[in-house]
């Protein structure tokens, strides 16, 4: 089971489906594919899925998952186009490098809505300072913290929200 898969599964048992909205990107058709027969399991008006990427603009992306394998093709937009006009309280990201540049795309709604972010922090060693940096320059309120979740060198995540 993909990690969006048991994220939602747990959320939905954690929030009893109390909750306004969930709002999940995937670049992958073949992924965004497995979303949808998870997210039918729950009540579809209150997700809703994009298949595309996340970035600082609009347009399209190569990739593969294993250097030197077959490349795939697909669509990158803002965060901040995809969900304009929506009210957003919380934003988890791992996106695999785009980070740095999902935030930028994510730069208005962040700076409005200050919503609380989880944002992974370890793709690039610099990783682990220039997401707190970039996060501080969109709401320099928030309260920045990194914990790392697993004895192996990935899975360090920033957290950032405003309040005690």
């Amino acid at each position: 089971m993909r990690t969006f898969n048991c994220q939602v599964d747990k959320f939905m048992q954690v929030t009893g489906g109390q909750f306004g909205a969930i709002y999940s990107f995937e670049l992958d058709s073949e992924i965004f594919r497995e979303l949808e027969e998870t997210a039918n399991k729950y009540d579809r008006e209150k997700i809703l899925l994009i298949n595309s990427g996340v970035s600082d603009e609009n347009d399209r992306v190569e990739y593969s998952y294993v250097q030197g394998k077959e490349k795939h093709t697909e669509h990158i937009t803002t965060i901040d186009e995809a969900l304009k006009g929506k009210k957003v309280t919380f934003i988890k990201m791992d996106v695999e490098t785009f980070e740095i540049k999902a935030l930028k795309g994510a730069e208005h709604i962040i700076a409005k809505q200050k919503p609380k972010l989880s944002i992974s922090a370890y793709h690039y060693l610099s990783d682990l300072w220039e997401v707190p940096i970039t996060i501080k320059k969109l709401v320099p309120e928030y309260r920045i913290y990194l914990r790392h979740h697993s004895p192996a060198v990935w899975d360090t995540d920033c957290y950032a929200y405003i309040g005690d």
